[in-house]
């Protein structure tokens, strides 16, 4: 289905003079005007460096993209300073540029650096230019990097671009090689000096082979604080493995490897171990050490696999590239009892006509199994791991002439924080409660920032911040969930919080300047929050083109796109107005997320359209372009006193 795209970013804002108690600040840029033919819309944060926030602003035609602008912000103040058209397309005057697509920026104290790709039969193409830290051009377009290919492999190539300031000026880049069934993955970089000269280039195999038809990468890359490349991979058992497995055990397992960029040497571990599942694994690189955690299930405890009794904590020596030690440290139902002792529905309890001891015992020392690790911060040679439940689900519906359509739901409860010691053991636990359903899966909106003392914890809720029920008359209000953040200060020695709600708008400010806030799309950079509002201006000039829908009533239809930054993982969902739900963030997502994509981040686009549709049959559709102006502004949002 060929469609048209016209976006407009429905993001987080917050900003609160008249609340009393807040701990945080918020720092506004002017009101920005936007056009279409001239700066184009907000699309995304980019990075910074000590001086400058930088987003990307793109605007939209019946073509991709005609335009991509970098506009810098004072880090301090968020006034708008320098603003620098990219190239992208026919607008060069360099014509074998001709078709690039923006890739990805990286920010450098004083450099910026844009790449670019370019796919054609059998090749990919990476190019780079760059700017100074005012936006002033530093390099011309030039390509830096390439893979040829057999287009009839089964496991398509796929770039990375990867860069560290706090390492050195150095940017890494390569990609996974081409390949075929039960072959190694394989992947070769660069890395690449400020001036894009080669400083090392190495060709490495992974441990893990592939299986099956890709087209991105099978792995997690990371060019790490302690200059090595992290990479975080997952083997499946094939047919005749699975069944040599003892009951319960998971065949499924991550590995985690640590490449010296100058050698290429590799060294990989493991994360299996006997007698337990491994899930929802990660880490954290610090310059001497990468810190490991994971949930796991204990098989003794739990024969079937899928109870989460503790998590694992182990160090990998970035020297050595040796795990020194790894430990698994167990809930207890004590602990349990605590944690959830103002929150019993969200408690892990065996049934009480349960006579089954084992699972009784088990249930009583574990969590509930669909949490998630959202965000994680190190805290000396300690770990805090903020999780959350998280429940894909979808709803399908069918009319009586058997037209049936899906929408997928991301279902979020709970915030809850785990601090670790260096030893493993669990040194405090908090939950707080909270619940919020939006549409499309594997939705995240757990963020934090911190002080000296304290973390600052963001979350979405559509329950008011006082409820002592979760139920429909203590829901927010539609407005409510446009105005209000809400986030919780945690103590970092005790884990103590208290919920905070920041008001986004004052009372009487002009429908026009309203701003609006989700919490699933704040960006942290550099310990701060990052935000952005637009709002539209009615009355738009209206573009038509043709579009096909299969729909079983004429009227007006909401289509949003979710889409990553580099083009892959396009997901649409199509709402009927006269049964949307008052909430926009209640919408249900037509098409999931692919989990294989790579991932970058993401922005939402909003597009209507008005037409009269055959019941049960492709009709034309006339879309019109809309949101070709609006205005909007970027801020920020930190600690009122970092220090404490």
């Amino acid at each position: 289905m060929k469609k048209v795209i016209a976006p407009i970013l429905l993001c987080i804002l917050l900003i609160g003079t008249r609340l009393q108690a807040q701990e945080v600040k918020m720092t506004w840029s002017d009101k920005q005007i936007y056009k279409n033919s001239l700066d184009g819309f907000f699309n995304s944060f980019v990075g910074g460096n000590s001086k400058y926030i930088y987003a990307r602003f793109t605007n939209v035609s019946r073509r991709k993209s005609d335009h991509v602008r970098l506009v810098s912000f004072d880090k301090k103040t968020m006034t708008r300073e320098n603003m620098v058209e990219l190239f992208e397309g026919d607008k060069t005057e360099a014509a074998q540029y001709s078709g690039l697509v923006y890739y990805k920026t990286v920010i450098f104290e004083d450099l910026v650096c844009v790449f670019w790709t370019n796919d054609s039969k059998g090749k990919k193409e990476l190019y780079v230019q760059s700017f100074d830290a005012s936006l002033a051009p530093h390099t011309s377009m030039k390509k830096v990097y390439e893979m040829s290919f057999d287009p009839k492999s089964k496991k398509k190539p796929a770039f990375f671009v990867l860069g560290n300031p706090k390492v050195d000026d150095h940017i890494l880049i390569g990609g996974e090689l081409a390949g075929n069934k039960e072959e190694s993955v394989r992947f070769e970089y660069k890395l690449l000096k400020k001036d894009f000269s080669v400083a090392s280039s190495h060709t490495v195999e992974l441990p893990i082979i592939t299986k099956s038809k890709s087209s991105g990468l099978t792995s997690v890359y990371e060019y790490g604080e302690d200059g090595n490349i992290h990479v975080t991979s997952v083997v499946s058992l094939d047919k005749d493995q699975r069944k040599a497995l003892p009951k319960g055990e998971s065949s499924r397992f991550p590995i985690i490897s640590i490449v010296n960029p100058a050698d290429g040497k590799i060294k990989s571990h493991n994360l299996k171990f006997d007698g337990k599942n491994v899930f929802h694994s990660g880490y954290v690189v610090d310059k001497g050490v990468t810190k490991i955690y994971a949930f796991f299930c204990d098989l003794e405890k739990d024969p079937s696999g899928r109870a989460t009794h503790g998590i694992l904590y182990g160090i990998l020596n970035n020297k050595t590239m040796d795990v020194d030690n790894v430990n698994f440290s167990y809930f207890t139902k004590a602990q349990m009892d605590k944690l959830y002792a103002n929150d019993k529905e969200d408690q892990k309890k065996a049934k009480a006509s349960s006579k089954n001891e084992k699972k009784k015992k088990s249930d009583d020392e574990s969590i509930q199994a669909d949490y998630v690790v959202e965000d994680v911060q190190s805290v000396g040679e300690d770990l805090v791991l903020f999780c959350t439940r998280m429940r894909n689900y979808e709803v399908t519906t069918c009319d009586s002439k058997g037209n049936c359509h899906t929408n997928y739901y991301c279902e979020k409860k709970n915030v809850t924080a785990f601090r670790l010691g260096k030893d493993g053991k669990l040194i405090w636990a908090s939950n707080l409660d909270r619940k919020i359903t939006y549409g499309g899966w594997d939705i995240e909106d757990v963020s934090t920032i911190h002080s000296n003392t304290k973390y600052y914890v963001s979350y979405g809720s559509q329950f008011q911040i006082g409820a002592e029920k979760k139920n429909r008359g203590s829901k927010k209000s539609r407005a409510q969930m446009n105005d209000r953040f809400e986030y919780a200060v945690f103590d970092v020695k005790t884990g103590d919080f208290e919920k905070k709600e920041y008001k986004v708008n004052l009372d009487n400010v002009k429908k026009a300047d309203k701003k609006t806030f989700q919490a699933k799309d704040l960006v942290v950079i550099d310990n701060v929050f990052y935000i952005n509002s637009t709002r539209i201006n009615k009355g738009a000039r209206i573009i038509p083109f043709v579009i096909a829908l299969t729909l079983e009533v004429a009227g007006l239809v909401l289509v949003c796109k979710d889409f990553l930054d580099n083009n892959r993982n396009e997901e649409t969902f199509t709402q009927n107005q006269s049964n949307a739900n008052t909430n926009y963030n209640l919408y249900g997502q037509g098409t999931p997320p692919d989990p294989n994509a790579q991932y970058q981040p993401n922005h939402t686009e909003l597009y209507v359209g008005i037409g009269l549709v055959a019941s049960g049959v492709a009709s034309q559709f006339i879309l019109p372009k809309i949101f070709m102006k609006g205005s909007g502004n970027v801020g920020k949002i930190e600690p009122k006193d970092k220090d404490k």
